[in-house]
């Protein structure tokens, strides 16, 4: 049977995977809004060539994006199991929001 610090180290790590997922998707947007821009320059000027090789690297930047998306997605269910977990063991006396704001303090100071 795991304790309650355990699992709670486990929601931490989750979670650190989790925010650096969702920081990629947010990067990888501002890609693809740049790359359909410069496809949509290329369609304007009936530049076929340009794009072609634009239109290839938007699909692909997307494509990339929607696997990050989901593994996103899959963290943030890991997350969300393992926080009932945490319930159960504590009794359901843990707060989640005091966790959080400790989470934010350390990265603020990095």
């Amino acid at each position: 049977m795991e304790d309650a610090y355990s699992v709670l180290c486990e929601i931490r790590a989750v979670n650190k995977v989790f925010r650096r997922a969702c920081s990629q998707v947010i990067l990888l947007n501002h890609k693809i809004e740049a790359a359909k821009a410069r496809y949509d320059r290329a369609r304007s000027v009936r530049r076929l060539s340009f794009r072609y090789s634009n239109r290839l690297k938007l699909t692909s930047l997307e494509g990339v994006r929607n696997l990050i998306y989901e593994h996103a997605c899959l963290k943030c269910e890991e997350i969300e199991a393992l926080q009932a977990k945490l319930r159960q063991l504590t009794g359901g006396v843990y707060d989640f929001s005091e966790s959080d704001a400790s989470e934010s303090d350390d990265q603020m100071s990095d």
